[in-house]
């Protein structure tokens, strides 16, 4: 079967092919994240472990990482696990027009335990001298599906990189530490990137020579 012809646009793919982009292109945006930086294997964890795992296959972002993250220690009724990114852009080197940057991620619990997921990031506060956490907290009480969170931030203005969190909030009705497992998949990290992130992951930027 033939498809149709553009002897223009083909006329000028062939000698422009890095200064084109074709109106019926998919629109997407500029992914602040890269796969390497998603796997939260390589992240600061406190109370838990993470690692790659292949155990699901229906991941919503199959050509990106899977992360089993885990408790290490079941603490009282109620505890949590937090994952922290390495440094990944300070704000200043964020768009500011486009002012905001949205943060989000696909989560997989195994058993009933886990209360809420906080999603967010963390800077340092030069006046206060200390690392301060901005989150915002979702219900996840959702059992064998996968289910996605993002929440919308309007960070403050600083030359210091920040770092993405996730903090996994349980309650313990379970002695099996393998009843806690979460799966996370897709984190992404962009900016007006709300009505892309839950089906994309984003595109890479290339300089231009």
């Amino acid at each position: 079967m033939s498809s149709p012809s553009n002897l223009y646009a083909e006329k000028i793919y062939a000698e422009h092919p890095q200064f084109l982009w074709a109106l019926d292109d998919k629109a997407d945006y500029v992914s602040l994240i890269s796969e390497a930086q998603r796997d939260t294997s390589v992240w600061s964890i406190d109370n838990g472990s993470s690692q790659e795992t292949e155990e699901l296959l229906d991941a919503p972002f199959p050509d990106s990482i899977i992360n089993k993250v885990i408790p290490s220690t079941l603490m009282g009724e109620l505890f949590s696990s937090t994952i922290v990114s390495p440094e990944i852009v300070s704000t200043n080197e964020l768009n500011s027009i486009l002012k905001t940057f949205s943060t989000g991620a696909y989560f997989y619990n195994i058993g009933p335990y886990v209360l809420s997921i906080e999603i967010g990031y963390r800077y340092y506060d030069d006046a206060l001298e200390t690392y301060v956490d901005v989150l915002k907290s979702y219900d996840a009480s959702i059992q064998d599906r996968w289910f996605f969170i993002s929440e919308t931030f309007s960070p403050e203005d600083t030359d210091l990189p920040i770092r993405l969190v996730i903090k996994i909030n349980y309650f313990g009705q379970s002695v099996d530490i393998n009843d806690y497992t979460v799966y996370i998949n897709g984190i992404t990290f962009g900016q007006w990137c709300e009505e892309f992130q839950s089906s994309s992951l984003g595109v890479n930027t290339t300089t231009l020579p």
